[in-house]
């Protein structure tokens, strides 16, 4: 298991890109979920219940939610996507910080083969998130790629809080008034 982790860490690339921006409608319709979430090797994650939103692949940008750290300091070792039947592509994902829009830590998780119904996870060098801190997980999502799930709750551990979806248009970071929802699903482990 720890050669397979290895070799997804290795296939992990870091990228800079460009995308054309649009906007993205705030919409709310759900879709119960099937399953938790698993596998990608240890740690604690940080979604432990999810809706699938409405399935879309209608946009090309980076999506997911924004959060705050709770009291303490966390350590991320792992970024997840929850994978749809039919995902196929690669996806970056990334926390930034909210604030400035910096990338804290990022890699790229290939859907392709991953069973459907659950996260497929990515091991990334091991990153310290700051208490109280407000971040944004997000994945980079293209128009007509795979399917991704629209705006649905969650729930997350108390390592994290107010939770709300977020999107990038450009450069601009737009996050729901909504409380515990989420874009696609994502997911970290810590």
């Amino acid at each position: 298991m720890k050669k397979l982790s290895l070799l997804i860490f290795l296939a992990a690339s870091l990228t800079c890109f460009s995308q054309h921006r649009a906007k993205i409608p705030l919409v709310s319709k759900y879709v119960t979920s099937g399953g938790g979430g698993g596998g990608g090797g240890g740690g604690t994650p940080v979604v432990t219940a999810q809706n699938i939103g409405t399935l879309r692949n209608n946009y090309s940008d980076f999506v997911g939610f924004a959060f705050y750290v709770g009291a303490s300091n966390i350590t991320v070792t792992s970024l997840g996507r929850w994978i749809t039947s039919g995902n196929t592509g690669s996806h970056t994902i990334k926390i930034i910080d909210y604030a400035t829009g910096a990338t804290v830590v990022s890699a790229s998780l290939n859907t392709s083969g991953i069973t459907a119904g659950a996260y497929g996870y990515v091991a990334c060098t091991p990153t310290v998130l700051s208490a109280t801190v407000r971040y944004a997980i997000l994945s980079l999502e293209v128009n007509g790629g795979d399917f991704w799930g629209d705006e649905a709750s969650i729930t997350v551990t108390s390592a994290i809080n107010t939770v709300r979806s977020a999107y990038l248009s450009g450069s601009n970071l737009a996050s729901s008034t909504i409380q515990d929802v989420s874009y696609v699903p994502l997911n970290f482990k810590y």
